[in-house]
């Protein structure tokens, strides 16, 4: 049997932030640790990130905030967020995203996906809630993607596979070991 969407009260949220990437030039200049390898393709973080913020403002002037390629632009500059170790910020930027792209697209788009598993992500490894709380935070967004890939993408799909197996390591952080073995078994 495989965990529970309800179990301990984990459940996909509708209750998302609604500011975040609009006031796009202010993250520029906030303070930030530096990133791991801090240079891609031979730009900076911070430079690649304020040519996304320029692109970002730029996109959504011409073709609108919720515009699909608008969306994955902001995605972008969540990611950079995130690789500089900014994951609070990352996670406003991702949240505000979600909603956005839900919304407007649908479960379905490429970017709602995306952005579901990187939600997940922050809060499995980054400290952005209290370290009880992060597996739990996490299993929720796990569950909501594995939910959608499954209707979506199939069962089979490496969406779905990748997922169930985050479920699985989350479920085992969580002290819940039959389960995750059930989700590792059904994700191998």
């Amino acid at each position: 049997m495989l965990v529970s969407k309800h179990r301990d009260g984990i459940h996909p949220t509708s209750q998302l932030p609604t500011t975040g990437w609009q006031s796009t030039g202010k993250l520029i200049d906030a303070p930030h640790k530096p990133s791991k390898h801090g240079v891609t393709n031979g730009r900076t973080l911070k430079s690649l990130l304020k040519s996304r913020i320029d692109d970002l403002d730029r996109q959504k002037a011409a073709i609108g905030r919720e515009h699909p390629e608008t969306l994955q632009t902001a995605y972008s500059v969540a990611n950079i967020l995130s690789e500089q170790g900014r994951h609070k910020d990352a996670l406003k930027w991702y949240l505000e995203i979600y909603g956005t792209s839900k919304r407007s697209l649908g479960d379905q788009r490429r970017v709602t996906l995306q952005t579901v598993k990187s939600i997940g992500d922050i809060y499995d490894i980054a400290n952005v809630s209290a370290q009880q709380e992060r597996p739990k935070n996490a299993l929720k967004w796990y569950l909501e993607i594995y939910d959608i890939s499954v209707k979506v993408l199939s069962g089979q799909h490496w969406v779905t596979l990748q997922t169930m197996r985050s479920i699985a390591d989350t479920s085992g952080k969580l002290g819940w070991h039959e389960e995750a073995k059930e989700w590792r078994r059904n994700g191998d």
